[in-house]
């Protein structure tokens, strides 16, 4: 294959999958809400969807809320939905702009010409500067804290803590 045949068959490809990424999530956030994944066993819709899929809670819990999300996100529904952001940009931006809605298109712009680095840093920026109330942000990021463990492929055990600053 030539070079530029191979670089757009890598486009078309990419697009695609992440039409294909997001019709999953929009139909695993239907599902879940049927509580099938109950009758089915699992600790959780998260649980259910990472074995069914073969990816990671963590994963598939994002997976989840972005397809919770795009319903009340019509500019990024459309823009996932034609496959031009994957699910690592549409994450962030659905959910810095369910913070603060008026920052969905200058996101979905941000992710077309950055790094889904710097993608996630503006998305954090802009969802703090929607929550201005120090004290609430606090109540915030208290309400999200969490600790959890995960076994490493050498054996070893890893912990992700989630608090306030102090």
């Amino acid at each position: 294959v030539p070079a530029p045949d191979a670089e757009r068959i890598v486009r078309d490809i990419s697009k695609t999958i992440n039409m294909l990424e997001t019709v999953r999530a929009l139909a695993a956030a239907r599902a879940a809400k049927s509580g099938s994944w109950r009758r089915e066993g699992a600790a959780s819709p998260a649980h259910d969807l990472a074995r069914k899929t073969g990816t990671t809670v963590t994963k598939a819990k994002e997976t989840l809320d972005v397809g919770e999300k795009l319903t009340a996100l019509p500019t990024l529904d459309a823009a996932a939905r034609a496959g031009e952001l994957s699910p690592s940009q549409a994450a962030p931006i659905a959910d810095a702009a369910t913070a603060d809605p008026n920052a969905e298109r200058r996101l979905i712009d941000k992710a077309k010409r950055s790094s889904v680095g710097e993608l996630r840093d503006e998305c954090a920026r802009t969802k703090a500067a929607a929550e201005p109330d120090d004290d609430a942000r606090h109540k915030a990021i208290h309400r999200s804290r969490h600790l959890r463990k995960r076994r490493c492929a050498d054996g070893a055990a890893e912990l992700q803590y989630r608090s306030t600053a102090e």
